[in-house]
C-alpha cells in the first residue's frame, strides 16, 4: 500500500516536472488580472506589484484556491509548491495568507519571513510583506513590534494606506491601554 502511494506520488511529482518544462520558465499576467480591491490579506487577492507570476501549476491553483476562499486546500497546495521549490517567494508569501485565514498567525509569521528571505528587491512588494508581518503580529498582541513591521512598510513605501492604517491602529490600541 505504501510502495503503490509513493509510485502515485512520484508519477504526480514527475507530471507537474513536466508541465513546468512544457509551459517554460514564466508566464506573464496581465496587471488587469491581478488587480481588485486594495489587497489586503483579507481581500484574497494578489497583490497589485506583482506583474509576473511563476509557471508553476500548484502555485497558480493554490491562487485560484485563495482567491475563492477555500483557505485550507489552497495552503496544501502551496505547501505542495514549496516541496517542489522551498524558494519560491510568491508560494510562501501566500502560504502565510492562508495561514492566517486559518487562524494560525504564529506560523504565518513563519512563512511571510521566508518569503521577505526570498522576495525581490522591489520596495513596494516588500512592504506588501511587511504590512502582512504587522497584521500577523497585531492579531497576536505584539504590538509593539507589529509597529516596528509597519513602520519598516511605510519606510519602503510611503504610500502604503495599509501600513499607515496599521501604524495608526496599533498607537490607538497603545493610548487605550497606557502602554
Amino acid at each position: 500500500m505504501i510502495l503503490r502511494s509513493l509510485i502515485i506520488f512520484t508519477l504526480c511529482l514527475t507530471a507537474t516536472f513536466l508541465m513546468l518544462y512544457a509551459c517554460g520558465n514564466r508566464m506573464t499576467v496581465t496587471r488587469a488580472a491581478l488587480e481588485s480591491g486594495n489587497n489586503t490579506p483579507d481581500d484574497a487577492q494578489p497583490s497589485p506589484e506583482i506583474t509576473e507570476l511563476p509557471a508553476d501549476p500548484l502555485l497558480n491553483e493554490g491562487l485560484s484556491l485563495f482567491r475563492s476562499g477555500d483557505f485550507g486546500l489552497a495552503l496544501e497546495k502551496f505547501k505542495m509548491s514549496l516541496a517542489i521549490d522551498s524558494t519560491n517567494w510568491l508560494s510562501c508569501y501566500y502560504h502565510g495568507l492562508s495561514q492566517v485565514k486559518l487562524g494560525v498567525p504564529s506560523a504565518a509569521g513563519r512563512s511571510l519571513h521566508r518569503s521577505l528571505e526570498y522576495a525581490p528587491a522591489d520596495k513596494r512588494l516588500r512592504s506588501r510583506i511587511y504590512t502582512a508581518l504587522g497584521e500577523t503580529r497585531e492579531m497576536q498582541g505584539e504590538y509593539q513590534r507589529a509597529k516596528l513591521d509597519y513602520l519598516t512598510a511605510l519606510n519602503l513605501n510611503p504610500e502604503s494606506a495599509d501600513a499607515q492604517e496599521g501604524i495608526d491602529r496599533i498607537e490607538s490600541i497603545t493610548t487605550r491601554a497606557g502602554r
